[in-house]
């Protein structure tokens, strides 16, 4: 770290020193110096602010002259020993940034990926947490956050009690990065982390993409999603997911398939026995005609807790962990109340606007209403095929949360009337307990969680 009493002036009559002996020298050592401060003083650098300008903006500004690189390198190692940053000096002259600036010279993916390789183990690099990942595309708070983390990273290697590459010195930074992000900010009342759920939430209340009059609705679900639930206890865990954990169970060590690759048939039997998943009076021929073991089954893999190889279906350590601690598949299974893609993801949104909290629902209003906003959204689909498709994903959205215990329904009944059939009970949906609070956590990471693009 530089002397904090160090000035401008200070700094100037160094370089000037350097170019009376070297004027090349001394014009290097004024462009490493314009560079890392542009204009606004010693306080501007930083170990995270040279690794960047020398392992990533050098490169990319100067591509090609790769001579160049070594010179300024060595001019900047110069600059900081004379300026009494040994620390800074030696990044300079190091063999981790001998080999980024050879990386950059064999291609720009090359150099791309030693940069990220040396900026990950400087241990300056702020680390995503479990309950907290950096952006790709940042506002001013995350940018004012990532700042305050890298220089608390670099004080703690100052003062000795952060050793990059010694062992458990990750475990370290992570815990320097959260006090950072959580401690309260003087005179703001909150702390970083909640800062930047608040800027990420206020750009998720108002993409583009969304007509502006659902805008209002998206700005009312913030306030119920900046923190995230507390996980039900086990023992709701367990009703909840009987289903999931009857397959988990069933599968076991090994449930051989048949040669179509389906649960076999009299296991395809007692599931809908079980669960009540068919309503005719011929029983089902294989699993293809159970949409709702399919769609566990389909779960239950992209969650990892099973996994097909060849023609057995076996659980996986994660799964049979679960049956023992249900808690440990909180995280995988809020993960999956999304689904796999953007279009899923979208539908989910809107279902969870319309559900959480608010009890049984009619089915049919439920289901064009959030389809209905679907359709208004910018998605690449056909005008006429539009009400089909939002409607197709809306609902399988709705199944999937069914068959893993996070919601409910019934079917509408209908009696003969005199000018025929009357619906005496519509169709219902709703959120259960577990699955209100995990349809809510799952809300909390897409409103609060990282960005990838600017909107």
């Amino acid at each position: 770290m530089l002397d904090p009493e160090l000035s401008d002036d200070d700094v100037q009559a160094v370089i000037d020193a350097v170019a009376a002996e070297d004027r090349v020298a001394g014009h290097h050592a004024q462009f490493v110096w314009d560079g890392l401060t542009a204009g606004e003083g010693p306080e501007m650098v930083t170990q995270a602010g040279l690794q960047n300008w020398l392992w990533w903006l050098l490169p990319k500004r100067t591509m090609g002259e790769t001579d160049l690189w070594s010179e300024v390198a060595a001019a900047g190692a110069d600059l900081f020993e004379r300026l009494g940053a040994a620390r800074y000096a030696e990044i300079c002259r190091s063999e981790t940034t001998a080999g980024v600036h050879q990386a950059w010279a064999r291609s720009a993916n090359a150099g791309v990926t030693e940069c990220r390789k040396a900026q990950d183990g400087s241990g300056v690099e702020p680390p995503s947490l479990d309950d907290f990942e950096w952006s790709e595309v940042f506002g001013s708070w995350e940018n004012d956050a990532r700042d305050a983390v890298e220089q608390a990273l670099e004080a703690a290697i100052h003062q000795g009690t952060l050793a990059p590459g010694a062992r458990g010195w990750r475990a370290r930074a992570a815990e320097v990065c959260r006090a950072t992000i959580d401690a309260e900010l003087p005179g703001v009342g909150q702390s970083l982390r909640t800062m930047v759920h608040s800027e990420r939430a206020g750009r998720w209340a108002a993409p583009f993409w969304v007509p502006a009059d659902q805008h209002a609705d998206r700005e009312a679900m913030v306030p119920r999603v900046l923190v995230a639930p507390a996980a039900p206890d086990d023992d709701a865990l367990v009703e909840a997911w009987t289903p999931l954990r009857w397959l988990v169970e069933r599968c076991g060590e090994g449930l051989t398939l048949t040669a179509s690759n389906y649960i076999p048939p009299a296991v395809v039997r007692e599931a809908v026995e079980r669960f009540g998943w068919w309503r005719w009076e011929k029983g089902p021929r294989s699993e293809a005609d159970v949409f709702e073991l399919g769609d566990l089954r389909d779960a239950a893999v992209r969650m990892r807790l099973l996994r097909r190889r060849g023609r057995s279906l076996t659980a996986t350590k994660h799964g049979m962990q679960g049956l023992a601690s249900p808690s440990a598949w909180w995280p995988t299974v809020v993960t999956e109340v999304g689904g796999e893609h953007e279009h899923p993801q979208s539908a989910a949104e809107e279902l969870a606007m319309l559900m959480v909290g608010q009890g049984r629902l009619d089915g049919s209003d439920l289901v064009a209403r959030a389809a209905g906003r679907l359709a208004a959204q910018n998605w690449q689909v056909a005008p006429e095929e539009a009400h089909r498709v939002h409607r197709s994903v809306v609902v399988r959205t709705l199944v999937r949360w069914e068959v893993l215990g996070l919601a409910g329904s019934i079917e509408s009944r209908w009696e003969p009337g005199p000018k025929g059939p009357r619906q005496v009970q519509p169709a219902e949906w709703w959120l259960t307990p577990v699955g209100d609070t995990a349809v809510t956590a799952w809300m909390h990471r897409r409103v609060c969680g990282p960005r990838d693009h600017p909107a």
